[in-house]
């Protein structure tokens, strides 16, 4: 006795295409949502002396801070990311600060946020 096989039928298919297709979505989603996203940088402080640390404060609120910065003999870039979840909910109206060293002083050397393309006052105590 042999039993025949079931053809599979056009709608069968077309759901295991739209799961398959809902799935990749949601998978792009997260990981988009946790990789870390980019924060401007509001303003700079130097600490006195040599110049060399100081601190950003940024346009975040309770973020897990990362600072990466190059230096040329023209200008500094910096880049801020935030390390958390990218969808929050709540307010944002708060500013965090995060702490850089410089290799060399500042001097003349013009600050940018490599975010926004902006240059960024540094300012002394």
């Amino acid at each position: 006795m042999t039993h025949a096989k079931k053809p599979v039928h056009r709608t069968t298919r077309r759901w295991v295409f739209v799961v398959g297709a809902a799935l990749v979505v949601v998978a792009g989603f997260l990981i988009w949502a946790n990789s870390p996203s980019r924060v401007g940088v509001d303003a700079a402080y130097l600490s006195r002396g040599t110049s060399l640390e100081g601190y950003l404060t940024t346009y975040s609120c309770g973020g897990e801070l990362a600072v990466r910065v190059r230096e040329s003999l023209e200008e500094v870039r910096v880049v801020v990311t935030d390390q958390r979840f990218r969808i929050r909910f709540g307010g944002g109206a708060c500013i965090d600060t995060v702490s850089f060293a410089l290799t060399e002083p500042l001097r003349d050397r013009a600050l940018i946020d490599q975010t926004t393309g902006r240059r960024i006052w540094a300012m002394t105590p």
